[in-house]
């Protein structure tokens, strides 16, 4: 009783939240009840998920995804979309909802900041898996293509700390889809960003541009600027921001951090886009024991796959693969051959045309009106390859014959 009189506010909101949650906050003063935490958290916030690959320890990383105040009807789409991806994988997940934002200033934004440390001051016991990565992906966001896994970012850039996202406006970064190394200098970096934010003499940093939110973004941008940079943009952010992409941002944040950073180009982390069309393509997932099983064949044949679509439909397809340059500008249709990471030239019966994969890796849904964000997260849900995945992975473990096929 007395060491729960002397927890703050903010350590309490975190304590009611595992409460409420099934574990999906980590606290230190929950340290002698962890093993049912960590329980309830995989019971209720993870789906059994497959092995982790040998050559990364996957389950060692944690999608992070929370929404505070009014529960929008897209958001469980949205978090199921996580959910899967995150079982495809073999991460752990990590999705919450709180109906009252944190008391103080900027609440909602401070949130998503305290919950990463939260998992940054985290320690597991000898029998627990540690945390190595939290990736924080918006609640707006949507995993598209989901055989891309999200540590292979981590494996190209393994000396960098923090892996962000260009904006398409004047920022560094965006803070929707951010991954993060549990690390003393990310724990540095959102501390002080926290400090700024709850600075009530000078306030946190202004909005970049007409129209901005003065949310976590601009501070977390602010801080990984050059101190002197700091002390003149504090009341005028705008003055230290232009529009950038990928390395080009990297020339204006802090040399005394750079090497701890990479930033990369919009479309290969997080896809920002100021208008949005319906999809108007299914995203198919090669599936090869489905073929085998479908056919009835003890082998099979090289230019031949099945084609798993979201609504569990198969598609027989002879094909191709030719490489195409990604797609930075919108989504293309089917037969736009000029968009995608690779197409699949198909023929089946008379049907005649190309697959196409699509350029999104993550679909983020920020700064559109509500109704429009409503309609494109369920289309982009609906059209993710997340679902036709799992049907893969359920069919080539359990199908017929016991076959046996990993996916991503």
């Amino acid at each position: 009783m007395v060491q729960l009189l002397l927890i703050t506010g903010a350590q309490a909101f975190f304590f009611v939240t595992v409460l409420l949650y099934g574990g999906a906050v980590f606290h230190w003063h929950l340290r002698p009840h962890l093993g049912l935490v960590l329980q309830a958290f995989r019971r209720r916030f993870i789906f059994e998920a497959p092995p982790p690959p040998p050559t990364w320890p996957s389950s060692r990383l944690v999608i992070l995804t929370a929404a505070f105040g009014h529960k929008a009807e897209w958001l469980e789409a949205a978090f199921e979309n996580h959910r899967m991806y995150s079982s495809i994988h073999g991460y752990r997940s990590i999705t919450l909802f709180q109906e009252s934002a944190p008391p103080g200033p900027k609440g909602a934004y401070r949130a998503k900041l305290e919950l990463m440390l939260e998992l940054m001051n985290f320690t597991a016991s000898p029998n627990e898996v540690p945390i190595d990565y939290v990736v924080w992906a918006d609640a707006d966001t949507i995993f598209v293509n989901c055989s891309q896994p999200i540590h292979h970012f981590i494996e190209e850039f393994p000396d960098k700390k923090a892996l962000l996202a260009s904006d398409i406006s004047p920022f560094l970064f965006n803070s929707g889809v951010m991954v993060w190394s549990r690390s003393n200098f990310t724990r540095e970096v959102l501390e002080g960003t926290l400090e700024v934010i709850k600075d009530e003499a000078i306030g946190p940093p202004q909005p970049a541009y007409k129209g901005a939110m003065p949310g976590e973004q601009i501070s977390l941008n602010w801080r990984l600027l050059p101190h002197e940079q700091r002390r003149k943009c504090r009341r005028r952010f705008k003055r230290c921001m232009k529009k950038c992409a990928g390395d080009e941002c990297m020339k204006l944040v802090d040399p005394l951090v750079a090497n701890e950073v990479a930033i990369l180009p919009n479309h290969r982390l997080q896809s920002l886009r100021r208008k949005w069309k319906e999809p108007n393509w299914s995203l198919p997932v090669d599936c090869e024991c489905a073929l085998s099983f479908s056919n009835g064949a003890s082998a099979i044949p090289s230019d031949y796959r099945v084609a798993l679509l979201p609504d569990g439909g198969l598609q027989t397809m002879s094909v191709q693969r030719s490489p195409r340059p990604l797609c930075v500008k919108g989504t293309k249709a089917a037969n736009d051959t000029s968009c995608g990471g690779e197409a699949l030239s198909t023929t089946d019966g008379a049907k005649k045309g190309t697959v196409a994969e699509g350029s999104e890796f993550i679909a983020h849904f920020a700064g559109i009106h509500k109704d429009a964000r409503r309609t494109m997260i369920l289309s982009y849900a609906g059209q993710s390859s997340c679902p036709a995945m799992l049907m893969c992975r359920d069919l080539c473990r359990g199908g017929a014959g016991g076959r046996q096929t990993e996916i991503g």
